[in-house]
């Protein structure tokens, strides 16, 4: 795990160091990139020292709906009556009180949520999130279109009908701002055809053969994180 996080904070691998964004040539898509360093960041490949015992399956996904913090994982009850409850709490008002969020969030009954409502969530979601993009003003220049100037470049330059120090100079403005409009989202909407294939399938059926290990990688796949409410409802994020 620790040499896998030094990998997914070295930005070399999508061609940039420090400021400099063309330092090398590129080996894994900026996409893929940023969503697993996502991933590992929301604590999907972190175990609590505080309970190495167990492994929390939505460590890393559950925040606070009031003070924005991760929840953390806890536990009640006793092994002497095999009677264990693992939940979920904000630390920010269990120990300062510096959050009004006082509800504990069952393991337990937040997996059986989200195995009953995943597929009526997800489309809810995708619905919601679709409204959004189309309510966003369009930037005036996007992404295609310095995709489209570089292809044009290319073939240019191909021909010899621009010379190298002009086509490197160029290159170096359309590359910058291909990666300034990346760096910024736009257009960089959500892909849910992984969420599509995985609610297609039996998921269900298999889900309950899974470890706690295999079963927090795949929430972390498909849900970016999870805000329960007040009313003990959840609003849930996917990616």
């Amino acid at each position: 795990y620790r040499m896998i996080g030094t990998m997914l904070a070295n930005e070399k691998y999508i061609g940039k160091y420090r400021n400099n964004l063309n330092y090398c040539p590129a080996i894994i898509d900026k996409k893929i990139f940023d969503e697993a360093r996502a991933i590992a960041s929301a604590g999907a490949c972190r175990v609590s020292s505080n309970n190495a015992d167990y492994l929390y399956i939505f460590s890393g996904l559950l925040v606070c709906p009031r003070c924005g913090h991760k929840l953390s994982g806890c536990k009640s009850g006793t092994n002497k009556y095999n009677k264990i409850y693992y939940y979920y709490r904000c630390n920010s008002f269990a120990f300062n009180n510096a959050c009004e969020f006082d509800k504990r969030v069952s393991e337990s009954k937040l997996e059986k949520y989200l195995l009953d409502n995943i597929s009526r969530e997800a489309e809810k979601y995708k619905v919601e999130y679709e409204l959004s993009i189309k309510r966003k003003k369009k930037p005036a220049t996007n992404k295609r279109t310095v995709e489209n100037k570089l292809a044009r470049l290319r073939t240019l330059y191909i021909n010899e009908l621009i010379e190298i120090e002009d086509y490197k100079k160029e290159y170096d403005l359309l590359n910058s701002e291909l990666h300034s409009l990346e760096d910024a989202g736009i257009e960089n909407e959500k892909d849910f055809s992984k969420l599509e294939v995985l609610l297609g399938s039996d998921f269900q059926t298999m889900y309950y053969s899974l470890d706690n290990v295999a079963k927090r990688a795949l929430w972390h796949t498909i849900i970016e994180k999870i805000a329960p409410q007040e009313n003990g409802g959840y609003l849930i994020f996917f990616r």
